[in-house]
């Protein structure tokens, strides 16, 4: 079915390539999956690509060579919460702090999407952190697009222009 590849799991790590639950530009009103980590339509073998592409940042978005092509393909990521890592005063080792929604069941977070050799891909895009988020992610402070309501929807408008969309890569999740 749509949800070819997806396995339930309370921590998908990257690194293994799971299938993830989204939305996609494309086809709006079905939900399926696509592989984490965006591969470019370009690349030969996936062996040789050694770009991280599991997060895009949005300061890298509309240059980046792995990315810039993408743009339009836009996509919504779900999933029920996320880690991010958190140094305590004076630590070197990090706390993974788990970030869910006070209210909703998921997060929509805003991707972007390449089919690479019959497969989609994908990537979460990040931004910097809010304020309550900067205390959370304190080495890089960073997060990732958190959209919701009108944002989200407006992410998968197909006419969005460039400009559009930089404007939304500012949404503050409330």
């Amino acid at each position: 079915g749509k949800m070819a590849g997806y396995q339930r799991k309370y921590v998908a790590n990257g690194f293994d390539k799971p299938y993830l639950p989204t939305i996609s530009i494309d086809s709006p009103s079905i939900l399926t999956t696509q592989r984490w980590g965006l591969i470019p339509s370009w690349v030969t073998s996936e062996k040789e690509f050694k770009a991280n592409t599991l997060m895009a940042r949005n300061d890298e978005l509309f240059e980046k060579t792995s990315y810039k092509t993408y743009w339009q393909n836009r996509c919504l990521i779900f999933c029920t919460g996320f880690f991010e890592p958190h140094y305590p005063s004076g630590s070197q080792k990090h706390q993974s702090w788990f970030i869910r929604p006070k209210e909703k069941k998921l997060f929509a977070f805003g991707g972007i999407f390449s089919v690479w050799n019959g497969i989609h891909t994908c990537t979460i895009i990040t931004k910097e952190a809010t304020p309550e988020m900067a205390i959370v992610h304190n080495d890089g402070r960073r997060m990732p697009l958190i959209l919701t309501g009108a944002a989200s929807r407006n992410w998968l408008n197909p006419v969005l222009t460039m400009a559009e969309m930089k404007e939304l890569l500012k949404f503050e999740y409330p």
